[in-house]
């Protein structure tokens, strides 16, 4: 126990003190965790072999088994490592990537281990058996280079081994935009916000993808956030509904002009249309831990949800509207309130709390990517949230499996 003399006042003392109580209660907290997680894994055990290959889709590489898969010894008791060993025994000479190993699990396995994004892993399966072949490409020795000269040159080919994305098609994308010059940053944000939802092919009808390519190449450098933002739903919806737009010659200023008025008719457009979109499907969270409050936490998934979050904390979030309807941003709000009462059955047993919605204190808006990322987090006016409504957003996270970014 530190001791707290040094302090000149008793403010000072008391200050340290809770300081010092709330720095042993995240220790211990994340001692517990580490414990906890020990435990678990012990708990597994190692499975038979054919119980692992019940496990696994092996369609496309059957003929390229190197190793008897009956000669496994697993190592590990965890058993999402056991299926990379056996995968890795039966296959691989040389290191492969992690972001291959997906191929491999049956459609329930893909659902445990990446959840929210599983739609994502399944949107590219007619590719399934051409990633397969370059997975055994790369963990057999053979000449990567020549297996993707149709999509990807030798560089983006090199750089595409290091890519930091966890589906296969996107690490394509970062490659092409690294070779270009592009940051990884500002490559990891074209990807989640316009590249991602297409397969980057050469031919055809991808001409305008890589004319945008090369515009972002030259301009991105200049875009502040807004500008950003504004553009590329612009550009999401042209892509998808002008087949024969192009952005070859197409400088920054022309391209804010365009987004400008678009973004002026839609919001015209939609204010006299109810909009409304899937989401991620979270529902209502309650959060009742702190005497005489109670928190919800609940997903927008109309346009006049949204219209009513912008006006009661007057920012803009209505103009993410086209970002909800083509999945790339989903939008959630927290609100505080300072009424709580409890429900009781006939019997006088307690069922739950219940609150009066007029008390309502506070209200932030959160926004979430595809990947599950919390990447802004905003109240009125768009400040920043407090230590409290910080805390309630991370037990909301924490329970829900998202992840709150260090620049949200």
């Amino acid at each position: 126990m530190p001791k707290f003399d040094q302090y000149f006042t008793v403010a000072e003392r008391k200050k340290a003190q809770e300081e010092y109580e709330k720095s042993l209660l995240a220790t211990l907290k994340k001692t517990d965790k580490v414990i906890n997680e020990i435990k678990a894994e012990k708990k597994q055990k190692k499975k038979p072999t054919e119980i692992l290959m019940a496990k696994l889709n092996l369609e496309y590489v059957t003929d390229s088994v190197i190793r008897d898969p009956n000669d496994y010894v697993a190592k590990s008791y965890n058993e999402e490592k056991q299926l990379i060993g056996l995968i890795n025994h039966m296959f691989v000479k040389y290191r492969v990537p992690d972001f291959f190993y997906y191929l491999f699990l049956q459609p329930k396995q893909i659902v445990n281990r990446y959840g929210a994004t599983t739609k994502q892993k399944y949107k590219y399966t007619y590719m399934f058996d051409i990633y397969k072949k370059w997975f055994v490409t790369i963990a057999q020795g053979g000449s990567f280079r020549k297996e993707v000269k149709h999509i990807m040159s030798s560089k983006e080919a090199a750089l595409f081994l290091k890519g930091p994305c966890e589906e296969i098609h996107e690490n394509i994308w970062w490659a092409k935009m690294v070779n270009l010059g592009i940051s990884n940053t500002n490559a990891l944000k074209l990807i989640d916000r316009v590249f991602g939802n297409y397969f980057p092919d050469m031919g055809g009808s991808s001409k305008c993808l890589h004319e945008l390519l090369h515009f972002y190449a030259h301009n991105i450098a200049d875009m502040d956030k807004d500008t950003f933002n504004d553009t590329a739903d612009y550009i999401c919806t042209k892509i998808r509904e002008d087949a024969h737009f192009s952005f070859k010659g197409r400088t920054l200023n022309s391209i804010i002009m365009l987004s400008n008025e678009w973004h002026h008719q839609m919001q015209k457009a939609k204010l006299g249309q109810n909009c409304q979109w899937e989401g991620m499907g979270i529902p209502l969270w309650i959060f009742d831990q702190y005497n005489n409050e109670i928190w919800d936490v609940q997903e927008l998934t109309t346009n006049k949800q949204l219209l009513q979050e912008g006006k009661k904390n007057r920012h803009c979030v209505y103009s993410y509207v086209n970002r909800c309807m083509n999945g790339s941003s989903y939008i959630f709000s927290m609100r505080g309130y300072n009424v709580r009462y409890a429900n009781y059955n006939e019997d006088g047993v307690f069922l739950n709390w219940d609150y009066d919605l007029s008390s309502e204190f506070t209200r932030i808006t959160i926004e979430a990517d595809r990947f599950g990322h919390i990447i802004q987090i905003r109240g009125p006016w768009n400040r920043r949230v407090n230590e409290k409504e910080y805390v309630v957003l991370r037990h909301w996270a924490g329970e829900k499996g998202l992840k709150i970014l260090s620049r949200a």
